[in-house]
């Protein structure tokens, strides 16, 4: 019978101890010859961690502020969508109200005031646009859909022109409607369903902040939604019968749409400018944020060469363990047999 005496039991452990060692060695050494980074950071900069901590609280804040300034990008690219989209349905409208040819005619002006009403619903659409859940255009309100439907605001401007005779009429009734300040019953009122308060800021970085103030209640939006109503009246029966103060009525709609253009040109450039001022800041944010990634990487980073040589070493020693063991074990297929 073979007995296992205690020096050998205290000899396998030792092995086994040697092999767990080196195999944790090499995980460690690959890891870092691998990635580049320290195993042990805390061991590598000898307890010293408060300038990583800075450099850590730097990246997480400017990621922080990256997030802050993509939504607002997104705003802005929201905002422009729509009013550009204004701007052109106020092209595609005022163009045919303008055309002698196209109200020659009875028939051809309701072509014409029938392309107005469905050009209203289009516009109100694009202005009741959103941007990551929120509604760009409705001011502080953001979770609001900024205007009433098209049928609504119909209703609303031919209850405010019931009873009127002329095209000035009409025009004058729509325009204090359209323009009367909140509280006094008009377009602010009735139709505008938005805060008038503008919407809150957006922190861009410590000392930066971008806001856009415009809403579906500026003088731009109203006028342009002014002249379509102006135009799509002459389809609800309006002024019925009279070719003439119909064709005026048109006459006043594109010059609304005109200036309503006008004012969206400004508007869009105030919110371009905006814009720029995002870009510039996350492109600093992303400047500033690369900086500390490299400083960040050299103070944890690994020497390669050093940790590629003590890989090799950890596995010449494991291969020469494994060469003792199996001497140690004497493990021999003669003996065995």
């Amino acid at each position: 019978m073979n007995f296992v005496s205690v020096g050998d039991l205290s000899r396998a452990f030792t092995l086994r101890n040697s092999n767990a060692a080196l195999r944790s060695d090499i995980q460690r050494l690959s890891k870092e010859v691998t990635t580049g980074v320290t195993s042990d950071i805390p061991k590598h900069l000898n307890g010293d961690l408060i300038g990583l901590a800075e450099i850590d609280h730097g990246l997480r804040q400017s990621q922080s502020f990256r997030r802050v300034g993509a939504e607002a990008s997104a705003t802005g690219v929201a905002i422009q969508a729509a009013l550009g989209t204004l701007q052109q349905i106020a092209d595609d409208a005022s163009a045919p109200m303008l055309s002698g040819g196209m109200l020659a005619s009875p028939a051809s002006l309701q072509v014409v005031a029938n392309t107005a009403r469905d050009q209203l619903g289009s516009a109100i659409a694009a202005v009741n646009g959103s941007a990551a859940g929120k509604y760009v255009l409705s001011g502080a309100q953001s979770m609001t859909p900024p205007l009433v439907s098209a049928e609504a605001l119909m209703a609303q401007a031919l209850t405010v022109v019931a009873g009127a005779s002329t095209a000035a009429e009409v025009s004058d009734r729509l325009k204090v409607f359209f323009d009367a300040p909140p509280g006094a019953g008009g377009f602010a009122d009735q139709s505008y369903r938005g805060s008038h308060q503008p919407a809150p800021e957006f922190l861009l970085d410590q000392s930066s902040t971008a806001r856009f103030d415009q809403t579906a209640n500026d003088q731009g939006v109203r006028d342009v939604l002014r002249g379509l109503v102006l135009g799509a009246l002459a389809a609800d029966g309006t002024l019925t019968g009279n070719h003439t103060e119909q064709s005026k009525l048109m006459d006043d709609a594109a010059l609304a749409l005109t200036q309503g253009n006008t004012q969206l040109l400004v508007a869009r450039s105030e919110v371009g400018m905006t814009q720029q001022r995002i870009e510039r800041t996350t492109q600093r944010l992303d400047s500033l944020a690369t900086h500390l990634g490299i400083e960040r990487s050299n103070l944890i980073s690994a020497d390669s060469y050093e940790a590629g040589s003590h890989l090799v070493q950890a596995q010449t020693q494991l291969e020469a363990l494994f060469a003792l063991t199996s001497r140690l074990s004497n493990l021999s297929l003669a003996k065995f047999l």
